[in-house]
């Protein structure tokens, strides 16, 4: 014969939807899946920010690029969710030539960048090496950033990888640093170096 626990407090009192917040202990671990959350919620967010200097002597734009670090791996949380992918690089450089280019993918293929067309190869965003002197002093330089929403939702556990992939014009590009990497003067601006970071967001549709 089954116990019955009774009482004004008993199991026997508890209903469907009657569980409110002040019932479930601080420490209880629920289950992502048993929660609701609304359009527009950023579930996690993942980064990393490359401090040092970084190279790449890709040249072909038709390429996912050279890997600078600017690599975020993350794992959805959700089935129905979306990326939003942002990028900042504080200044990009490139050794005998005049452009340098950022170019995003996601699990090694390209995603986000502009529409190829024929030898116009789409990249995510791009930028002048030089911009002192009337566009030939190498001790000037400038940074660049792009973002991208990407609305493909992937599978909860799985993980994937974003990466900003960088490609120039001359035999080596950098990030961080401008071309001549100038250090003339005491604490100098012209000689000073940057960081560069890639965010990835995590949102529910």
């Amino acid at each position: 014969m089954p116990t019955l626990i009774s009482g004004s407090t008993g199991v026997n009192k508890i209903q469907d939807g009657t569980i409110v917040n002040a019932d479930i202990n601080a420490s209880a671990a629920i289950a992502g899946s048993k929660l609701v959350m609304p359009s527009g919620s950023v579930l996690q967010v993942q980064s990393v920010v490359v401090t040092t200097v970084a190279s790449s002597t890709v040249t072909d734009c038709s390429t996912i690029g050279g890997d600078v670090g600017l690599n975020v791996s993350i794992t959805p949380l959700s089935s129905t969710s979306k990326f939003y992918v942002s990028v900042d690089i504080g200044i990009g450089s490139t050794v005998s030539g005049n452009t340098w280019v950022g170019i995003l993918s996601k699990d090694g293929s390209k995603v986000g960048n502009g529409t190829d067309s024929g030898v116009h190869k789409g990249v995510l965003f791009r930028a002048p090496d030089h911009t002192g002197g009337s566009g030939t002093d190498t001790n000037h330089g400038v940074g660049a950033s792009g973002s991208y929403m990407d609305s493909t939702s992937g599978t909860v556990g799985t993980a994937r990888t974003y990466k900003l992939g960088l490609a120039g014009e001359g035999s080596t590009s950098y990030i961080n640093q401008v071309e001549s990497d100038y250090g003339g003067g005491t604490n100098h601006a012209a000689a000073t170096r940057t960081s560069s970071t890639i965010v990835v967001m995590e949102i529910e549709k």
